[in-house]
């Protein structure tokens, strides 16, 4: 039987530091978060080497897990679809549309453009954000998508696995992914397109050690993408690197997502990019 503790009424990104509180005393298998207006989840799984430390999966995890678990069940049903995600998030879902024979589509960021999509059958984006019932909400919703975690992950009990077993039997079959983020804090009053404009003057070659194999400008005009002030690039060992700016405040977001071997592998290019992302912001 799997145990869950459910914690509501708080932002999900600080929602998991719960090391004192009552997952620990029970011996929670799951924990499941929702911020105040319950539209957004976060997951917490018992760390495997320590189950009594509590792991935090990031966004692209669970989206990943999602997308698997509804394309698996599609498939098995001969449903067709499309499997959507921001253009932020990680490329993982892409390999899972195209693994079970689906269609998948990047949009802008926003529920309000992923829940759009023609014949969605599961959107995410990295931000904590899931639309698991498209013919019920149609838009994020952190309630259908905690209730379909729990019965993904009690279903896994009952056949002596873990979600840590089902997101490593994912990257077993499309690949290992990590993702990480740098955020660029700037002066009040300063906008954000600032850095974007200075990356693009600098028209980078490289990123320290990495050679950039590809830049996306979105200003220019992107396949169906209207233009925005977002930068992609691709880097030579298949990592992939987004700038774009806050439209609400100012700094500047950098998405990163990598591919390996391993997970381990995965999270220890990111953890080398962000130290380059942060020298090169450093001479801008």
């Amino acid at each position: 039987m799997t145990k869950t503790v459910t914690k509501t009424c708080i932002r999900p990104e600080e929602a998991l530091d719960l090391k004192s509180e009552k997952p620990c005393s029970v011996g929670a298998d799951l924990i499941i978060v929702y911020d105040p207006d319950a539209d957004r989840l976060a997951v917490a799984l018992p760390a495997p080497s320590a189950p009594e430390e509590y792991r935090a999966l990031t966004g692209n995890q669970v989206g990943a897990i999602f997308g698997w678990h509804i394309a698996q069940k599609a498939r098995s049903t001969g449903q067709v679809g499309t499997l959507a995600n921001s253009l932020v998030s990680s490329p993982v879902l892409g390999k899972i549309a195209d693994h079970f024979g689906l269609d998948h589509e990047e949009t802008l960021t926003g529920f309000k453009y992923v829940s759009r999509v023609k014949n969605l059958i599961f959107g995410f984006e990295e931000a904590l954000g899931y639309l698991v019932t498209p013919d019920v909400v149609r838009d994020k919703d952190g309630i259908s998508a905690g209730l379909l975690m729990v019965s993904l992950a009690h279903t896994l009990a009952g056949e002596g696995k873990t979600l840590w077993d089902y997101l490593h039997e994912i990257e077993e079959t499309v690949g290992a992914f990590a993702s990480g983020q740098v955020t660029i804090r700037l002066s009040s009053g300063v906008a954000g397109s600032t850095v974007t404009t200075s990356l693009r003057e600098r028209k980078l070659s490289a990123l320290v050690s990495r050679s950039v194999t590809r830049l996306d400008d979105f200003l220019e005009g992107i396949a169906n993408f209207p233009k925005e002030d977002i930068l992609r690039y691709y880097l030579d060992d298949d990592t992939r690197v987004i700038a774009r700016p806050s439209g609400t405040e100012p700094k500047v977001k950098v998405y990163i997502d990598t591919e390996g071997t391993t997970s381990a592998e995965a999270q220890s290019r990111v953890t080398e990019v962000e130290s380059d992302i942060n020298e090169l912001v450093s001479s801008l």
